[in-house]
């Protein structure tokens, strides 16, 4: 193909080791045991624009969006970009070329343990140096846990610019929990949500005082498959971009999967008009399965679910709308279900100002308790995992218990703008906030911990019980690190302290799936939060279930509550542990827990590049 062949040329691919690679393409088939293949994919990763040059001129490379003209960032000049599709056992490569000038770029596999290959990670200053502008990198890994996954930029803001799709690790049809239970898994019922802006998501970064187009991170629209519709910011006129239409067959059935790419602290409740959608799994764990009428996602999280085309044959309007704390936006995106020849739905087009009805019910819904009893919303608490938990992790008591409060707290300008100071921030509404993790802003090391860890300073490593001199206790910058101890059982106590505004936060383990032990809301009172759950937990009173909990990577914190998660620390590596949301992570909502010693570490490759502080002496 021409443009791959361009692109080796850009790349500098050696054509001879490439004998034994399957273009990634050809790696979406049926799973059979015993039979892998190893899957090659060049990502191009440039700045580009919607509704620009290449769509007067009807070319292939047109990205549409919602029909508003904007700078993104592409891969391949795809929006998504590519979809991986892989087997379990097969390995996959992928040469990542940087061409936006003057930023790094990281890219990660969302939901890839990576054992073995932490340094294909893809976290900045963690795993890898950023790939400079000009440079290219290849990853390289084992697709070991099959599911419903997908890559995107851990670099800035790039993620809600354009630079994520999805990855999907299928296996044989035997070893599948559900495979009986649906008779397609097609490529074309994968579904990518983004949240979106008409501008540079940077442009939001720290955030303006004055201008109310630049204040707050709710997004301006919604895409599906980056399509969509929305308001025109100039003429205020709906735009008539396509949507995404999924198409099915009568009285079939389909596996859907369902990313949730959004960056945003915006969740979104998905449904489609007159059907119920049967939950198998989340973040590619299996559990047993669930009848609901929508499904509510927050950043990162991932849902397989099951259609069954059992209506009338029409089409009918596949809807995504702003939920919880982002309801009085009424920010939504629709699609479209057909059963036949494409055409409008007889319902009429939901209005974003019209609510879901309050009897339905949603999976993931956060506006309840998930320790009370509420017909309409199903937590992960109440579900049951297919996957047998390691029995060691369901021991009454675990061998390490840590208590970690986060959240969005409130600073003045005094505190924050102190001369010599350069900490971090976020401008919401009339407030200044910063985000933190146990007490702590995130700051990055100056060189990759897993390759170069000698080279980094111990004065730039912190946690609560070792915090550098210059740290005040209303702001600490330093590289938040925890050191946990090889093949243990680990609980993380984690409890919601924001003080303004009040909204939810979604925390994301690498390396790891994790056990959801219990979630639950903190009662009110004058301690500290961090207290309270302490309190509680010492007379037995944190919600803990042991009865085949669910397995998750990505989990969100209800607003003054908590979350009890526990996992077995036998992957050894640095793995980032962080917020979600894209302006949290940005101003320092993250941690790294070093598992194991330097010594139980997995080798990087030969020659594997190099970066750091350039001090040489005066």
């Amino acid at each position: 193909m021409e443009y791959t062949w361009i692109l080796c040329v850009i790349l500098g691919c050696i054509l001879e080791t490439k004998a034994n690679f399957t273009e990634g393409t050809a790696c979406a088939r049926v799973c059979v045991d015993g039979e892998t293949k190893t899957c090659y994919y060049q990502f191009y990763v440039e700045q580009y624009s919607t509704m620009g040059w290449s769509c007067d001129h009807n070319s292939s490379q047109c990205i549409r969006a919602d029909g508003v003209e904007r700078s993104v960032y592409t891969v391949n000049r795809m929006l998504p970009g590519p979809l991986i599709e892989v087997c379990k056992g097969d390995t996959v490569v992928v040469d990542v070329h940087n061409a936006i000038e003057g930023q790094e770029v990281t890219i990660h596999w969302h939901g890839v343990w990576q054992t073995g290959t932490q340094f294909s990670d893809g976290v900045p200053f963690v795993t890898q140096c950023p790939i400079l502008s000009g440079n290219t990198f290849r990853y390289k890994w084992r697709a070991d846990n099959p599911g419903t996954h997908f890559w995107h930029s851990h670099s800035g803001f790039q993620k809600m610019d354009g630079v994520a799709g999805g990855l999907i690790i299928r296996q044989a049809a035997p070893n599948d929990d559900h495979s009986d239970c649906y008779k397609h898994d097609l490529s074309e019922h994968v579904i990518i949500l983004n949240d979106w802006f008409h501008y540079l998501t940077a442009e939001t970064f720290p955030g303006a005082l004055w201008r109310p187009t630049l204040i707050g991170q709710v997004p301006h629209s919604l895409l599906i498959n980056g399509k969509g519709q929305a308001k025109h910011p100039d003429t205020g006129v709906m735009t008539e971009t396509p949507l995404e239409q999924f198409h099915v067959v009568p009285g079939e059935t389909y596996r859907f999967r369902l990313i949730n790419a959004l960056a945003s602290f915006c969740p979104v409740t998905l449904t489609i008009d007159r059907h119920k959608l049967t939950v198998i799994s989340s973040d590619g764990e299996p559990f047993d399965s669930v009848v609901v009428d929508g499904i509510q996602s927050w950043a990162a999280e991932r849902f397989d679910f099951i259609f069954t085309a059992n209506q009338p044959q029409a089409s009918y309007w596949l809807r995504i709308k702003t939920s919880d704390g982002c309801l009085s936006d009424n920010v939504q995106q629709l699609a479209l279900v057909h059963y036949s020849e494409p055409s409008l739905p007889k319902e009429p087009r939901p209005s974003p100002d019209s609510p879901f009805p309050d009897e339905l019910i949603v999976l993931n819904q956060y506006t309840s308790n998930c320790s009370g009893d509420n017909n309409n919303s199903i937590c992960f608490t109440h579900l049951k995992a297919k996957r047998k938990a390691d029995s060691s992790v369901l021991k009454p008591n675990a061998d390490v218990k840590l208590f970690l409060p986060l959240g969005t707290y409130e600073v003045s300008g005094e505190e924050l703008f102190e001369s010599n100071s350069y900490n971090g921030f976020l401008v919401f509404s009339d407030k200044l906030l910063t985000q933190k993790v146990d007490t702590i802003n995130y700051m990055p090391p100056p060189s990759p911990l897993l390759s170069q860890y000698r080279d980094v300073n111990a004065s730039h490593f912190c946690n609560r019980d070792n915090k550098p001199d210059h740290c005040e206790d209303y702001l600490c910058s330093c590289t938040h690190k925890i050191d946990l101890p090889l093949n243990q059982v680990i609980e993380l106590i984690i409890i919601d302290e924001s003080t303004s505004p009040k909204h939810t936060h979604n925390i994301h383990l690498h390396g790891y799936a994790f056990n959801v032990i219990g979630i639950g809301i903190l009662p009110n009172g004058n301690a500290s939060s961090i207290e309270k759950a302490q309190e509680l937990d010492k007379k037995g009173l944190l919600q803990r279930q042991f009865d085949r909990p669910v397995f998750k990577d990505t989990l969100t914190i209800p607003i003054g509550g908590y979350i009890v998660i526990r996992f077995k620390s036998n992957n050894p590596g640095y793995w980032f542990f962080h917020c979600h949301f894209a302006h949290h992570i940005t101003t320092g909502m993250n941690l790294i827990f070093k598992v194991g010693t330097c010594k139980d570490m997995p080798p990087v490759p030969h020659n594997f590049p190099k970066c750091g502080n350039y001090l040489p002496s005066f």
